[in-house]
């Protein structure tokens, strides 16, 4: 809040009256917050699977199954089918990756963490990696605000584990040689309770959600994740026909609809892929989607990837009632109770007003 605010409340007031709107918008600048420029919404970090350099790879294919949330990739490399299987599992909490390949002992790669903020990273026992850090200071970049001493603590750990071949844990990263398959299980957390607590002890969160997830098996965990998923996905469905279309790789679709060419079916998937983006990224107990959803790769993202509120937060959660998704607009409508303190505070400093502005 700004206490200069209300002092300049009925000369912005008078301009607007007057129709001088320029001078009321140049007067009105005086009322914004102090400070104000907001931190962004960070990137946590990169998980790296480095694989031998040199291989030519052929029949790469990747896929999205959104009625299941997994995303595929595959190719061959001489004779032999690689297949990675990634998902995000609510109900586990966890990023998990299945590499499989038509022949046995073919699958070989170094795996480690980097992040754009301070870091260490190590490894834990024979078969998981570890990285901790926290936000460091950061100077005024455009629309977004400074802050000064230290920030908000996070931690990510990666659990490998293999069938047939090796795998060495040493340093920094784990190295997988000549294995059948190989499961990934990825967590994270931070130090984040609530806009006034960040106690939390991000290593612990982190260590928990991993044993939970460990415990379980590959075909347990898809299992969970896609049942969980498909509950609230199956609920909509939609045939606009032009069933054929999906045939053809994404890039030549898209360039077929910009020549002029029909694809209902592509328009399908459009819809189904907002739903898709809500259900991933928003569900109850957690932050709601801002301006990225909740994917940011950037330290400097665009419109700081926060939450605007004159059309763009309304962009991301106009799906949620009409489109059979109550649930995830859970978190979008908690944070809207969570500003009525603050708010209140805001209308009084600014406007003499009782109840609560955002």
């Amino acid at each position: 809040s700004n206490p200069e605010a209300y002092s300049h409340l009925a000369a912005v007031r008078e301009l607007l009256e007057k129709g001088e709107y320029n001078e009321a918008e140049a007067e009105a600048q005086k009322m914004m917050g102090k400070p104000i420029g907001q931190m962004a919404y960070q990137p946590l970090g990169d998980l790296f699977l480095q694989f031998p350099p040199g291989q030519k790879s052929s029949d790469y294919r990747r896929e999205l199954d959104l009625r299941t949330a997994v995303s595929t990739v595959s190719y061959t490399i001489a004779d032999t089918r690689i297949t990675r299987k990634t998902f995000s599992s609510a109900p586990d909490q966890a990023i998990v990756m299945r590499i499989e390949c038509s022949r046995g002992g073919e699958i070989t790669f170094d795996l480690f963490m980097r992040s754009p903020h301070p870091t260490q990273s190590h490894v834990l026992g024979s078969d998981t990696l570890a990285l901790t850090g926290q936000l460091a200071p950061r100077e005024e970049r455009g629309l977004i605000g400074p802050w000064e001493g230290e920030g908000m603590k996070f931690a990510a750990q990666v659990k490998v584990k293999t069938e047939g071949g090796t795998s060495v844990a040493k340093g920094d990263k784990i190295s997988v040689r000549d294995a059948d398959a190989v499961t990934l299980i990825y967590v994270a957390a931070t130090s984040f309770v609530n806009a006034k607590d960040m106690s939390a002890n991000a290593v612990v969160r982190a260590e928990k959600t991993l044993a939970g997830a460990s415990k379980q098996s590959y075909e347990q965990l898809y299992q969970r994740h896609v049942e969980d998923h498909s509950a609230l996905f199956d609920r909509v469905a939609i045939n606009l026909g032009g069933q054929g279309a999906s045939d053809l790789p994404t890039d030549e679709r898209l360039q077929s609809v910009a020549d002029g060419a029909g694809d209902p079916l592509l328009a399908e998937q459009v819809f189904q892929f907002g739903r898709y983006l809500m259900i991933s990224g928003s569900r109850p107990g957690t932050e709601p989607l801002n301006l990225q959803g909740i994917w940011n790769e950037s330290i400097n993202p665009p419109w700081c990837s926060k939450y605007t509120i004159n059309i763009n937060i309304q962009m991301n959660y106009w799906v949620a009632e009409v489109c059979n998704l109550s649930e995830c607009h859970e978190p979008f409508l908690r944070m809207a109770g969570e500003l009525v303190a603050p708010g209140s505070i805001t209308a009084k400093t600014h406007y003499r007003a009782d109840g609560w502005v955002t």
